[in-house]
């Protein structure tokens, strides 16, 4: 596999909210996509129930470097 270059997160701030976590979030997917742009589907590197409080925080927990990568969300 190729370096993932950049990651797509698609936040879900609504669950944590009504759980009693304002200003978290879990995470509903994330896609890494590589030098050609091709997508790679790493959504069960994490545990979905999980709060997040910042995108670098679900970056770090798929084992890579945030300030390495670019995220879109």
């Amino acid at each position: 596999m190729k370096n993932i270059v950049r990651i797509e997160i698609d936040p879900d701030y609504e669950k944590a909210g009504s759980s009693g976590a304002e200003g978290l979030f879990q995470v509903i997917s994330i896609y890494g996509y590589d030098e050609d742009d091709n997508r790679i589907d790493l959504t069960n590197k994490i545990d979905q129930g999980t709060f997040f409080e910042t995108y670098q925080d679900v970056v770090k927990e798929i084992g890579l470097d945030p300030d390495k990568i670019d995220i879109d969300y």
